[in-house]
């Protein structure tokens, strides 16, 4: 097993190799509305695959900066796995923080261009899943 894991040096590389050996175990489990919902790896992983994608698509790249605003669900760690997969470095922030504590980290992290979208609720009983991502980048200058 060690041998087997000796070049995944990496969260994304973990991930996938997790999704790959171990597809439709659980990865992540959270209650929603009352109900535990489980994330299987290849769900965990084709979700941060898609917002991998969508990220690269508006420019995100390497040593950019992502600042990602939200509470501690499944799809905030997506999104932080989504930036390292791109070489990116994700800045997590609670959701219900006021704006001078966002302030800092922002600034901190030298984000100068954001991109503000909406997300819509995910269904228990649906099988698709929504793809909307709050994603602010920059690249940091030295």
């Amino acid at each position: 097993m060690a041998e087997a894991l000796a070049g995944l040096d990496t969260f994304p590389k973990l991930l996938m190799y997790h999704a790959r050996v171990r597809a439709g175990q659980p990865a992540i489990r959270e209650k929603d509305l009352g109900i535990w919902q489980t994330w299987s790896w290849r769900r965990f992983a084709d979700e941060v695959r898609a917002f991998a994608c969508g990220l690269a698509a508006h420019g995100f790249k390497r040593g950019d900066h992502l600042a990602l605003v939200g509470d501690n669900r499944p799809r905030v760690y997506a999104a932080m796995c989504a930036a390292q997969c791109l070489g990116g470095i994700p800045v997590p922030l609670y959701q219900d923080a006021v704006a001078a504590e966002m302030a800092f980290p922002i600034q901190n992290a030298g984000i100068t261009r954001s991109r503000s979208c909406r997300s819509a609720r995910r269904s228990p009983a649906s099988t698709t899943t929504s793809r909307a991502a709050c994603a602010t980048t920059t690249s940091r200058s030295s």
